[in-house]
């Protein structure tokens, strides 16, 4: 069954008000430049654009830069870092080889 976007909408919103999430997206934001209530509101919404992430051979999930904007990136990082201690944690990595024109990626 797929997920009504409302509980979507409002699991990400309870998400992004747990300290351990502010704590490692505060982290990402200044680890790449970026301005830390930019990249909480990418996170915020992070339903409008579910785009299935590329995987590897082995399953892990790949964010790619040719897919997501910076913001976007690091938003969707701190959600996998977060998820990362959970038992069943899916495993995943961020792809910057691509070096995607800028132009080219849409973003929040």
């Amino acid at each position: 069954m797929i997920p009504k976007l409302v509980d979507v909408e409002s699991e990400i919103y309870v998400l992004t008000k747990i300290q351990e999430f502010t704590q490692i997206l505060h982290q990402e934001a200044q680890a790449r430049g970026l301005v830390f209530e930019d990249v909480l509101e990418c996170a915020r919404s992070l339903h409008v654009k579910l785009l299935p992430p590329a995987c590897d051979r082995d399953d892990t999930v790949v964010f790619s830069d040719l897919d997501f904007t910076e913001k976007e990136r690091a938003a969707r990082v701190t959600c996998m870092k977060v998820q990362s201690e959970w038992d069943n944690a899916v495993s995943w990595r961020e792809d910057v080889s691509a070096k995607a024109d800028k132009g080219n990626v849409q973003g929040c």
